[in-house]
């Protein structure tokens, strides 16, 4: 019997435009659950019956023989990430399949609307260590300001990471306050002063959660560095 699978691109006008699940490594499921919490080994009987795979009109033969397991087709991801123009990254036991760079950094999943001040990407310098992260620096006159993150839908079980000023930058003098609110309830207040340590920050959402809004005050010109800020699926 024939499975003929018909994939169809859908163009999303985004930078940055991930679908990510935790999946067996090698395989893409369609027809059923697309993650798995499941750990450890699983015997079971895999059935092959010549299921083809065609994208936008063209038939793939990938290396990898599609096959069926308890009523689910299975198929090689990156065979079908290629095929729809697409890369496909590995981080944390999480495939990612998008067109921007495979990493599980905050910013690189969502742009965040900001208020009142500048972010942007960088490896970070923290006791002669270089960390991945962005920073966020306060506009001039502006004494406080707002960065949030839309994570509804998305999957996200916790965000993780670490504040800390930055010594790079010489008006880094008074110490910075910072809010972080989930919705509306405030989950963690932090001050950050020159020379201390990064502050980790490990903040856990649910099914329910809309935003994650961090508030930064006492600002003006500030540089605050988040630090290895990546999300948890």
């Amino acid at each position: 019997m024939n499975y003929v699978l018909k994939l169809l691109r859908r163009r999303v006008m985004k930078k940055f435009h991930w679908f990510i699940c935790g999946v067996v490594v090698g395989a893409l499921v369609f027809g059923g659950t697309l993650s798995f919490a499941s750990m450890g080994q699983k015997n079971a009987q895999l059935t092959y019956s010549d299921i083809k795979i065609v994208v936008e009109g063209s038939l793939l033969e990938p290396d990898k023989e599609p096959f069926i397991m308890d009523s689910t087709v299975y198929l090689p991801l990156r065979t079908i990430a290629d095929a729809l123009g697409e890369k496909v990254g590995w981080e944390n036991k999480t495939v990612l399949i998008g067109s921007g760079s495979p990493s599980l950094l905050l910013t690189d999943l969502i742009s965040p609307s900001t208020s009142g001040l500048e972010t942007g990407d960088a490896l970070i310098k923290v006791n002669n260590n270089e960390r991945r992260g962005f920073y966020a620096t306060g506009q001039k006159m502006r004494s406080n300001a707002s960065m949030r993150f839309f994570v509804q839908n998305k999957g996200i079980k916790e965000i993780q990471g670490s504040l800390a000023l930055d010594d790079s930058n010489p008006d880094n003098i008074k110490p910075a306050d910072i809010e972080i609110l989930v919705d509306s309830k405030k989950v963690w207040e932090v001050t950050l002063t020159k020379g201390d340590k990064p502050v980790p920050i490990n903040i856990k959402l649910d099914n329910s959660t809309s935003s994650v809004t961090f508030r930064l005050d006492n600002l003006s010109e500030t540089k605050i560095d988040f630090l290895d800020f990546i999300a948890i699926y």
